[in-house]
């Protein structure tokens, strides 16, 4: 701001220099010519710099940004903010000469003017189009830019959404339907299924960087990609609104079956594969925790009449509890009890908002990993977590204002009972009380008035 004040007060000003410049050129003959011999060499000198620095820079972006899948390269090595700052400096420097053409005795101040300007514009335009790229190069950035650009594409159909829903109610039935469901904004989707084809390449291609950098040991730049991924997932639900369809047990419907959640599980998934064979720990956590929030994201959905459940929250928690159950068959225990507590979470996600009769897989999962603590001493953490998962989520049942609680209440007793017989019945060399230290967290958080509720 002060060099853009300061290049308008020197634009003002610099006519008040004509007398002066004028004056000077009379009193030394041919200073003129030297001055215009300055400003072809400045400006010459300007246009080779810029090509070399573009050259330079363009070069490196480029090879930093390799490693991007092919359309985000091709989008980033050809930035329109660089172009532009190289395009002006090369209009700079011609200026820059040019200004000798100009008639000393009426525009020498403006030939003064272009001397001093010219160079520094430049020289300025350079540093940004350098920072610029400095930027590209930046992991975050790129993946700021890629959720930017999905943002910037749903809202674009979201707005289109709104008025085609709107002129299709004009053109239909004006009466208000039996429920919540936006049949309009429905039909406006169906006819063009083409609207998220940019969000989807982007989520692919958010993915692929998230791989790439976990590969790499980099769990920062992994994390935010996959952060990026919920941002947009949550993005897609709001800008969806209440067009989602409920799967049923008993008729298959097409439209139950979402696109982008369902590609992204299963890319998910097969990363979850890759994760098995390489024992990577902390990519276990990264990928538990992009489910869990996927579970709240999709909790959010509107769906058709008041009964109808999150059956694509619920998919979220199946891969979530596949992964835990695979995940026993390995010595990962801090892997196998972040799962357990996690899929808790879910399911208390899913008590809060009234569906406590479909966390029975939950806690058959949480049951499964903590029964490992039973047969092997070194998963005997996951007995304790286990024991803990349910203590939390017997609070949650009787907190909930839901009150369809009485089958998952009924399961929770039975799985945690089944453990106990389990774990009293094992002949594993431990007393009584060592193994009563493993149902502890179970106890802890239920008091005894909970206790005396569950018995009834």
């Amino acid at each position: 701001r002060f060099i853009v004040v300061l290049f308008a007060l020197t634009w003002w000003f610099s006519p008040e220099l004509q007398p002066v410049v004028l004056g000077y050129i009379e009193q030394n003959v041919g200073i003129y010519d030297h001055f215009r011999s300055l400003l072809i060499t400045i400006g010459g000198a300007l246009l080779g710099a810029s090509a070399i620095a573009f050259s330079m820079v363009m070069f490196t972006m480029q090879v930093n940004i390799e490693r991007l899948p092919q359309a985000l390269f091709q989008k980033f090595s050809s930035d329109v903010n660089i172009k532009a700052a190289f395009l002006g400096t090369f209009f700079v420097a011609i200026l820059t000469g040019s200004a000798s053409l100009l008639p000393e005795t009426t525009l020498a101040h403006r030939a003064i003017f272009a001397l001093f300007w010219g160079p520094l514009i430049a020289v300025l335009l350079l540093l940004y189009a350098y920072r610029r790229a400095l930027k590209l190069i930046s992991p975050s950035e790129q993946l700021n830019v890629i959720e930017a650009i999905a943002i910037k594409q749903l809202l674009y159909w979201d707005r289109h959404a709104t008025k085609g829903a709107r002129r299709l109610k004009l053109l239909g039935n004006e009466e208000k339907p039996d429920n919540d469901f936006d049949i309009y904004r429905f039909q406006y989707f169906t006819i063009n299924p083409h609207w998220l084809n940019a969000t989807d390449n982007i989520l692919r291609n958010t993915l692929a960087i998230a791989d790439h950098y976990n590969l790499k040991g980099d769990s920062e730049i992994s994390g935010r990609a996959f952060e990026v991924v919920v941002n947009l997932h949550q993005r897609y639900v709001q800008v969806k609104g209440a067009t989602f369809v409920s799967n049923s047990t008993l008729i298959d419907n097409p439209h139950s079956y979402d696109t982008l959640l369902s590609d992204t599980l299963e890319r998910l998934r097969q990363w979850s594969e890759e994760l098995f064979l390489k024992n990577d720990e902390r990519a276990f956590y990264q990928l538990h925790k992009v489910l869990a929030f996927l579970c709240r994201v999709y909790l959010e959905a509107k769906y058709s009449g008041s009964g109808s459940k999150s059956s694509h929250a619920l998919l979220v928690t199946h891969y979530l509890d596949r992964i835990l159950r695979k995940s026993c068959s390995t010595k990962m225990v801090d892997v196998i009890m972040d799962g357990q507590r996690l899929l808790s979470e879910c399911g208390r996600s899913f008590i809060f908002a009234g569906h406590s009769e479909v966390i029975i897989g939950q806690i058959k999962g949480i049951k499964e990993a903590a029964i490992l603590g039973i047969v092997s001493q070194e998963h005997m953490p996951a007995t304790q977590t286990g024991s803990k998962c349910f203590g939390d989520i017997g609070v949650s049942l009787l907190s909930t204002t839901d009150k369809n609680t009485k089958y998952a209440v009924v399961e929770l007793n039975r799985a945690h009972v089944d453990l106990i017989k389990l774990m009293l019945d094992s002949p594993a060399k431990q007393s009584f009380i060592g193994k009563d230290a493993n149902l502890t967290p179970y106890f802890e958080v239920l008091p005894e008035f909970y206790i005396k509720a569950f018995n009834g």
